[in-house]
Order: structure tokens, then sequence, then C-alpha cells
């Protein structure tokens, strides 16, 4: 007999058809099968316009920090992008690694006017690796400012920043204004942002929403669709990983891979999947309602599905 999942399937569907005002019927016979119809109540939608009116900060708006070198460490592929997206747009000559091993490495061997790390990562994480430099390295490197940037839920990301010898923080997924003021700040360096214009962005999807993307890299449909791509592979890795974790009860792991997945949803405009792996990584953690875990599990998979069924489609836009 081949494993199927948890179980809980089933009574996932129906909870979720009936937060949409819905039902779920079965006609089963015995020796022969089940089937089941979900219905959910619509109605035929007017004719709306296909354009929305977004708020963009397209990088022509932003001032550049140009000649400034930006070591960046973060063990995720998509984060990277992003990242190196958009400190590119700034001018930002960046060096990217992978963990604090690195980080230490690299400042050993240049000089840099900013270093910006992921708080959890393999090998060494964040947090140590300020710590080291701090305590270990000598000038210039030991007073370079430092920026976390973290999707942490586990503490006061400002006092702990503080505590470990950090000089700020930003969440992921980060806003792009902000991220440009503070590692403004951090390098001293005062930009004036010019008015933010309004660009229209057809509405061409039902669940993923490009919106952040075009912020992120405006009038770039490349860097979309490398987006999208690489949320297909890596999804479909979580999901691997995280029911493998569940079912060995691996829960440490289990919050780790959920912590490393959160932004996804954030960057695809799909906010309901980064508060569910958001709620994944808390109760894993805390290993203790397993029947609450399968069924965030449930959940995540449910939305990644339909996510990746839009993604050809957003594709094929995207030329």
């Amino acid at each position: 007999i081949q494993y199927g999942g948890t179980g809980l399937g089933l009574s996932i569907v129906k909870e979720l058809s009936s937060l949409m005002n819905g039902n779920v019927l079965v006609d089963s016979e015995l020796g022969v099968g089940s089937s089941f119809v979900v219905l959910l109540p619509f109605i035929q939608a007017e004719n709306v316009d296909e354009d929305l009116l977004l708020p963009a900060s397209p990088f022509s708006a932003l001032g550049s920090f140009k000649n400034k070198r930006v070591l960046v460490a973060e063990d995720n592929k998509i984060n990277q992008l992003v990242v190196r997206s958009t400190l590119g747009k700034w001018d930002l000559d960046v060096t990217l690694v992978e963990n604090g091993l690195e980080v230490l490495e690299q400042l050993q061997k240049k000089t840099f006017d900013l270093v910006i790390l992921d708080v959890q990562m393999p090998i060494m994480d964040g947090l140590e690796a300020t710590r080291l430099i701090r305590s270990t390295l000598p000038e210039p490197a030991c007073s370079v400012p430092i920026m976390a940037m973290t999707a942490s839920v586990l503490y006061d990301p400002e006092q702990r920043v503080k505590e470990i010898g950090m000089n700020d923080y930003i969440a992921k997924p980060f806003k792009v204004e902000e991220l440009h003021a503070k590692i403004g700040k951090l390098l001293s360096v005062n930009m004036k942002v010019a008015a933010k214009p309004k660009i229209k962005t057809p509405a061409l999807h039902k669940m993923i929403d490009l919106s952040y993307l075009n912020q992120i890299a405006p009038d770039d449909p490349s860097f979309a669709n490398e987006m999208l791509s690489l949320f297909e592979k890596q999804s479909v890795d979580f999901l691997m990983r995280a029911k493998a974790d569940f079912v060995s009860k691996d829960y440490n792991s289990l919050s780790k891979v959920a912590h490393s997945f959160k932004p996804q949803g954030a960057y695809l405009g799909v906010p309901e999947l980064k508060e569910i792996t958001g709620q994944l990584e808390t109760i894993s953690r805390e290993g203790k309602d397993m029947d609450q875990m399968a069924k965030l599990l449930a959940q995540a998979e449910v939305l990644i599905e339909v996510m990746n069924n839009e993604i050809p489609l957003l594709k094929s836009t995207l030329k």
C-alpha cells in the first residue's frame, strides 16, 4: 500500500468550502469508490476595468549608491534573486554568499561598506557571524555596518539586533523604499526620493499578484519569469521536505523548512501562503499540535497547487 498523505485532506476541503459558504457532497459505492463534489456559490462578475492603478516605486525614483560595496548573506535562491536585483538597480556592488562562515572569509579578503545578513542560515547564522565580526576581526571589518534581514517571528527584531551588535534590521519581504532608506542611513548618504508615479499593470491572474515583483524590477518580465520558475521548483521541494519531516516527526527541521519558504507567498502576492507557513513554523517549533501541523500542511498544498496551475498562463503573458 502506497502512503497517500496525512489523511486530513477531506476535512480541510470541507472547512475551506464552509468558509466560502459552500458544501461538499459525496456519492459512495462499496467496492467501487467514492465521488466528491464541491459546491461553491459565485455570482457572475460584471465587466471591470482590466487595468489596475498600482502605486510603485521604480528605481529611477530612488537615488543611487554608486561605488558602494555590499556583502549579502542569504541561502534561499529566490531571496538571493530579489536582493541582487534590488541592490543592483541602485548601482551597488553586490557580493553574494550563502552563510555566515563565507561572510567572515569575504571580510578578511575585501573591504565592504555594508553587510546584510539573513538571520537563519546553514553552517553559521547571521547572529553568530555578527558576534564573530565584532569580536575577532580587525579594523575596518569589525566596525562595518550590519543589517539583519529576517522573516523570523521568534523575538523582537529591533531589540535582538542591538543586543548582538547589528546596526539595523529589515523584515522579509522588504518594502523597497524602507530598504533604500535604511541603506542610505547606514551608508551616511542622504537620498532624495522623487514622487511616486502610477503604473498600469494588467490584471491577468486570479490568485498570484505580481505587483511586488513589478515594484522590484519594473518593465523586466524576465525577472518575474525567473521568480515564477523558482517558485515552481522550490514549492515542490518545500512540500516534499515538509511532509517528510512531519512523517518522521522531525518538527525542528519542519519549522526551519517553513521559515525558509515563508516569504515566497508575499513575493507572489499571496499573503495567505505566508500566513500559513508562518503558523506552521511556530507550531512545529513547539512540537505539540500534530493535527494543526497536518492541517496547515494541507492548506499550504492546496494554495501551492492553485498557484502552480496559474504560473504557466502568467509566464505566457510575460514576453
